[in-house]
C-alpha cells in the first residue's frame, strides 16, 4: 500500500483511507475518554488514581514484579513508575522489598488492600462490558478483542520515531 497524500483528491478531499484513519482516531478517542470517565468516577474519593489502579492492575495479574517490569508493562519512565508505586506504598496498596537474587532490584507486589481495591472497581467495570457484549453478541465480542490485540501486536512493531511531528522552529 503506497502513501497517502494529506489531500487525495482533484478537489483537496480526504482519499478512503485518510477517511477511515479519521474515524479510527474519532472512535478510539471517543472510547479511550468514557472508559477514562468510568474509571475516574469509580476511584473518585478511594485515595487512589486511574493510573495506580494500572499499576494494581498489572501487579494482581503478574504477581511480584520488578521496577522493570513496570516501566516496560506501562511504557512509562522509571521515574513517573517509582511516583505511583510510591504513592501506592504510602496508601498501602502495594509493599516493596528488595530482591535475593540483586539487592539493587526492587520488587513490587499488591497488598490485600490493593487487591481489594482493584476488585471494587474491577467489579463494575465487568458489569459495563457484561452490557457491551450482550449489546454486541459473542461473535462481535470476540472479533473485538481479536482486533484489540491485533493492533496492540502492530503498534509494538512500529518505531515510535518514524511517527513524531516534525519539531517546531523556535522564533528568536
Amino acid at each position: 500500500m503506497g502513501k497517502a497524500s494529506a489531500k487525495s483528491g482533484p478537489n483537496g478531499e480526504l482519499s478512503a483511507t485518510e477517511k477511515l484513519c479519521d474515524e479510527l482516531e474519532y472512535a478510539t478517542r471517543g472510547f479511550r475518554i468514557r472508559m477514562m470517565a468510568t474509571a475516574q468516577s469509580f476511584v473518585a474519593g478511594r485515595g487512589i488514581t486511574v493510573p495506580q489502579l494500572a499499576v494494581l492492575d498489572i501487579l494482581v495479574r503478574k504477581g511480584k514484579c520488578s521496577m522493570g517490569e513496570l516501566d516496560a508493562e506501562l511504557m512509562l519512565t522509571t521515574s513517573a513508575v517509582t511516583n505511583l508505586v510510591n504513592k501506592l506504598h504510602q496508601g498501602g496498596f502495594v509493599s516493596r522489598e528488595r530482591s535475593a537474587k540483586d539487592r539493587r532490584v526492587v520488587l513490587v507486589s499488591p497488598t490485600p488492600k490493593g487487591k481489594r481495591e482493584l476488585m471494587r472497581v474491577h467489579n463494575p467495570m465487568r458489569k459495563l462490558f457484561t452490557q457491551i457484549l450482550a449489546r454486541l453478541g459473542v461473535r462481535q465480542g470476540r472479533r473485538l478483542v481479536q482486533l484489540y490485540h491485533q493492533m496492540t501486536a502492530i503498534m509494538d512493531n512500529i518505531p515510535l520515531s518514524n511517527l513524531q511531528p516534525p519539531k517546531r522552529n523556535r522564533m528568536k
